[in-house]
């Protein structure tokens, strides 16, 4: 993850936008072990929209869905 966090300073984002994208990455991550997907680079489509669905019975709101969707993005530009 400090690799990862490297990346984004590179992108010249704020700390606090690093941290929430850290943040948001592992709780993707911890949803991944929980999942038994020990390899997030092995992901499918409907992979991602599992977690969307995860996401919708934990109540969580749609923009913040789509913020956590943003960080993955990040993650895997990376």
């Amino acid at each position: 993850m400090d690799e990862f966090e490297q990346y984004l300073q590179a992108q010249k984002l704020s700390a606090t936008t690093i941290a929430g994208h850290c943040n948001n990455v592992k709780l993707f991550t911890q949803w991944l072990a929980k999942e038994s997907h020990l390899d997030a680079a092995s992901i499918s489509y409907n992979d991602l929209l599992s977690y969307i669905h995860y996401e919708k019975q934990k109540n969580v709101a749609p923009a913040t869905i789509n913020l956590r969707l943003a960080s993955i993005s990040h993650y895997y530009e990376y």
